[in-house]
């Protein structure tokens, strides 16, 4: 808890007219009143399937009825890979469902910041949106554009970030995107378990 308020307020300095929450328990807002939603690498933290669950139902809750909810995770591939600015777990090392990943994440040459994810696999993180109500579930891996690869073809001819495995960002693709769509108002208020008035 305190690595993520630490993060709430370095991204405050760096960013001082964003608005920059740690939300806990039941989201602030009303029913079916936000267009879309997307989480960025935030259900990876999330430690159990029950909590993933209780996020996406909220999530799911607050959404207009045809909205969006787009979640960003790492493939599996991709654990144990070093990136320009993280290390995402151990190089070989096979994670199993719940397993911590200790994440470094590199701010500057000699600064780093650790924290903890878990591993799912994407079937996991589709369930939990299909449980919450979402259909038309998809996931699919995005390509990188050709600008992407010779940014990261020229990073490598310069030897910046020497540990780098950038043939990985090329071929093994870090990113999986699942989309997931609220398509009826749901009959039962997920948070007490009983049925809307």
């Amino acid at each position: 808890m305190i690595l993520l308020i630490n993060i709430i307020q370095e991204a405050r300095k760096a960013d001082p007219d964003g608005r920059y929450e740690l939300l806990t328990g039941d989201f602030p807002g009303s029913d079916d009143t936000l267009d879309g939603a997307m989480s960025n690498w935030v259900f990876v933290d999330i430690g159990s399937v029950e909590g993933m669950d209780t996020a996406a139902r909220e999530i799911y809750r607050v959404l207009k009825l045809g909205g969006p909810f787009v979640m960003l995770v790492n493939t599996e591939e991709y654990i144990g890979k070093r990136t320009s600015t993280y290390q995402n777990g151990k190089p070989g090392k096979t994670y199993n469902p719940s397993d911590e990943i200790m994440v470094t994440y590199f701010i500057k040459e000699n600064e780093s910041i650790e924290f903890k994810d878990y591993y799912w696999p994407i079937e996991t993180y589709c369930s939990v949106m299909e449980r919450a109500g979402f259909r038309e579930v998809t996931s699919y891996v995005p390509e990188l554009n050709p600008r992407t690869i010779e940014a990261i073809e020229f990073l490598q001819s310069k030897d910046f970030f020497p540990d780098v495995d950038y043939q990985a960002l090329v071929d093994e693709k870090p990113t999986v995107i699942i989309v997931g769509k609220k398509i009826v108002r749901s009959t039962v208020d997920f948070r007490t378990n009983s049925p809307w008035i």
